[in-house]
């Protein structure tokens, strides 16, 4: 790793999330023996981040270290999706991910198909 790079930092992933809602990641706090770099953020679902509990935003900004980062992000309008938002400093990044909670396919097809089919004996 250069100079200016951080350690690795490292988002926690949520899946089983509620559909059209914001997430918020936890909090990194960008370590190593580096002086300043810029923090890039891409990703889908309207993702920001905000730097030191900051306002969030979705523009690059410079971070150095002992700095926090949180990443928000509002999840997809429908079941099985999945948004991300990756944090790019210098040579290190991670990505934030949500993923919806699936369809439920399939459902109860078993149901009682049996019933109640007994016969009648003859009572000699």
């Amino acid at each position: 790793f250069g100079i200016d790079t951080p350690d690795q930092f490292t988002f926690q992933d949520v899946s089983g999330a509620a559909t059209n809602t914001l997430h918020t990641s936890n909090t990194v706090t960008l370590g190593g023996q580096f002086t300043s770099a810029t923090a890039v953020l891409t990703g889908t679902g309207s993702p920001e981040m905000s730097i030191n509990g900051g306002t969030f935003s979705s523009s690059s900004v410079t971070v150095s270290s002992g700095d926090t980062i949180q990443v928000r992000l509002t999840s997809g309008p429908g079941a099985g999706q999945s948004r991300s938002a990756t944090v790019t400093i210098a040579e290190t990044s991670d990505s934030y991910s949500v993923q919806t909670t699936p369809s439920n396919q399939g459902g109860n097809q078993g149901g009682n198909q049996g019933g109640n089919q007994g016969q009648g004996g003859a009572n000699p």
